[in-house]
């Protein structure tokens, strides 16, 4: 096979395994999901144009085209040839013409089968339901033979200190398991129990082998073997987390924490084995679950919650990959408490949208310690990170935040720092007359947007200041043929400031100018004179 088609054919199946890996952890349309798509499908259509149809053998281990191994997956619990395989797949077959449609109906299939939704669903049946047009399989009728795992998993339990009174068995008659033998030898066997998980294909096998894991720790003395125990048991635990079942695992905690058969050094054993829990490949896998919209989140919610707080920081890392992190983010803000460095650390990483993430978190914990923090985000070159810090700054008493807030009135992006007046006019906090005062003053005041102009003026006037309604009295008295269009602007923005304000002397220098011979700031007296009567004000959606 020529090496240039072989890497054709690779590539192609890279994708596929991605796109059948990242099914849970994007929504199918959204942005990431698609790209992942749109690769698969363009890597498939260039094959197809070449060969009319690719034919892939499927095996245990892989994917093979024209006789040879050209894609490796050694990781069954991750492997799509694997489930493919297990099911009785043993070609696969893609025809030109296939679309992008079709790939997406063919991809959810096969991530349903690495993370099944109802333990009904069978492969074969939903490839069935599918009928896809151009893209086919063949397969076989010759199911796994079961017979060595299901003895295992059903043969009465014996503690070690019976298993040498045990009579030979009769012919054809199980023997009771002996921990001294068959179990240890289980257990130091690295394979043994996930290659027979593997073989059976059973939903839940994992359950199933996790109670009887649980069963055997009272009866075993020997240090070494309960430790090897303890960790096949926290190996079962990842399998089944990783699956989206969170109860079992919780209930297993529970009961060897309240066995009356364990001693304390045992259960400390144990927990140790659930600490290890905490692994990042493990938490990694368990995205689709965090959602938002996973109707599993509050379930490893609670899975988390018993891990403990080593967590945050990989928590902290894991939110960039959701599509919808708001979930996640308020389980991170509960520990009020909590050590501020691992939120601080990451407010200078490279990736704004950990970033954004982290302010927003800080924000929602409302510790003032973290307040001289945000100037990191407030200069941060990502406008989003910018105006989540100001969104971050109205959780602080204005005091606290004026020094960040005047900082931000000077930033270059003009949605930013109408953000920042919004939180300034809602504040009143007087703190923030002065400064606005010397804003107004600017020359290059003029040449800001039209709403960021406005929202000027209305701060000032609910800020109340006794200095507000004189100054815009003398914006309405000046004259100047000088910038005269822009001019007659502010003093319909003056008009909107006084309004603001909302006090009699305000209203009588309304009533002074509603006369007014500029049109437009007759109409603004008026109106604004209307509204005050009526007990509304004018307000700006920003």
């Amino acid at each position: 096979m020529p090496e240039d088609q072989r890497s054709k054919v690779k590539a192609a199946l890279s994708w596929l395994a991605k796109a059948v890996r990242s099914f849970h952890l994007y929504p199918s349309e959204s942005s990431a999901y698609s790209q992942i798509l749109a690769a698969l499908h363009k890597s498939l259509q260039k094959l197809l144009a070449q060969e009319g149809e690719l034919e892939l053998g499927v095996g245990q281990f892989g994917f093979s085209f024209q006789g040879e191994l050209v894609y490796e997956e050694r990781d069954r619990a991750t492997s799509v040839a694997f489930r493919l395989y297990r099911d009785g797949i043993r070609s696969l077959y893609f025809t030109e013409g296939v679309e992008r449609e079709e790939l997406l109906g063919f991809l959810e299939v096969l991530a349903k089968e690495l993370h099944p939704d109802d333990l009904e669903d069978d492969l074969l049946t939903m490839l069935w339901q599918k009928d896809f047009v151009h893209i086919s399989y063949e397969y076989v009728e010759e199911p796994f033979n079961e017979e060595g795992v299901t003895a295992f998993l059903s043969q009465p339990l014996a503690p070690a200190n019976e298993s040498e009174s045990v009579d030979q068995p009769e012919a054809g008659v199980s023997p009771a398991l002996s921990l001294d033998q068959e179990l240890v030898g289980v257990v130091k066997d690295e394979t043994t129990v996930e290659r027979a998980i593997e073989e059976l294909g059973q939903r839940d096998i994992f359950g199933r082998l996790l109670d009887i894991l649980l069963e055997l720790l009272p009866y075993i003395e020997d240090e070494e073997t309960f430790s090897q125990v303890a960790a096949k048991i926290r190996q079962v635990i990842a399998l089944l987390v990783t699956r989206g079942q969170f109860s079992r695992p919780r209930a297993a905690l529970a009961r060897v924490r309240n066995s009356p058969q364990l001693t304390l050094d045992k259960i400390e054993i144990v927990d140790r084995e659930w600490a290890k829990l905490a692994d990042k490949d493990i938490i990694y896998q368990l995205a689709p679950y965090l959602e938002d919209n996973s109707a599993k989140f509050s379930a490893a919610e609670q899975f988390l919650r018993g891990l403990g707080s080593d967590l945050v920081p990989l928590l902290c890392d894991l939110l960039p990959a959701l599509e919808t992190g708001n979930g996640l983010a308020s389980f991170l803000v509960e520990p009020s408490g909590e050590n501020l460095k691992p939120f601080i650390e990451r407010m200078a990483g490279e990736d704004w949208r950990l970033v954004k993430w982290m302010v927003r978190i800080l924000g929602l914990k409302r510790d003032s310690q973290a307040l001289r923090h945000f100037s990191l985000a407030l200069s941060h070159p990502e406008e989003q990170v910018r105006r989540e810090a100001i969104k971050a700054l109205t959780h602080f008493p204005p005091e606290k935040t004026a020094s960040h807030l005047l900082a931000a009135l000077g930033d270059t992006n003009h949605q930013v720092r109408i953000l920042t007046l919004g939180i300034i006019e809602r504040s009143n906090y007087s703190g923030f007359t002065d400064a606005l005062k010397k804003l107004l003053a600017r020359r290059d005041f003029s040449e800001r947007p039209t709403l960021e102009k406005k929202l000027v003026f209305s701060a000032l006037g609910r800020l109340k200041g006794d200095s507000v309604p004189p100054l815009f009295q003398r914006i309405l008295a000046s004259r100047s043929w000088f910038d005269r269009e822009e001019r007659e602007k502010m003093k319909v923005y003056a008009a909107l400031g006084l309004e603001a304000v909302g006090t009699e002397k305000a209203a009588e220098i309304l009533e002074q100018y509603q006369d007014a011979r500029h049109i437009p700031l007759t109409d603004a007296c008026q109106a604004a004179l209307r509204r005050l009567r009526k007990g509304t004000k004018q307000s700006y959606d920003h």
